[in-house]
């Protein structure tokens, strides 16, 4: 991220702000107002994180954290979009790969940075089978 601030705000400007007919994400740029709505809502400190997230959220050296959770026992499900053009995913998939060497990573296909609100039926496919694999393996870890 910090490599990209300065063509942070064109990228979001492309993928959020182009409201044309051909925009890519255009079914979603229609809904995400009564998205957003519903949560700040419904969802007590959903807006509170969300500013929590602007204001801390560190914008390097994020490579090392990957590192440490790769590193811990406990099963990692990592889902990217192919598309993405926040954090590029030809980039960071690399970082990713390196990161959690036993991570499962599933690649979205035609889907950009948000993952969950553009694929929610694939999310949450992914999930699922996540899900069964680690308690079907009846993993226990010690924390």
């Amino acid at each position: 991220m910090s490599r990209m601030k300065t063509s942070l705000p064109q990228v979001q400007r492309d993928e959020f702000f182009n409201q044309g007919p051909k925009a890519t994400n255009k079914a979603l740029i229609d809904k995400y107002p009564a998205m957003v709505t519903w949560q700040i809502t419904n969802t007590p400190g959903y807006l509170g994180a969300i500013l929590s997230i602007y204001r801390y959220f560190p914008l390097r050296d994020m490579e090392e954290l990957y590192a440490a959770i790769g590193r811990h026992p406990r099963r990692v499900l990592v889902i990217v979009g192919n598309k993405d053009n926040v954090c590029p995913y030809k980039k960071c998939i690399k970082l990713i790969e390196e990161s959690f060497p036993d991570g499962i990573v599933v690649d979205i296909a035609d889907c950009g940075h948000n993952v969950p609100a553009e694929k929610f039926e694939e999310s949450v496919k992914e999930l699922l089978l996540f899900n069964k694999e680690v308690f079907d393996r009846k993993i226990v870890i010690d924390l």
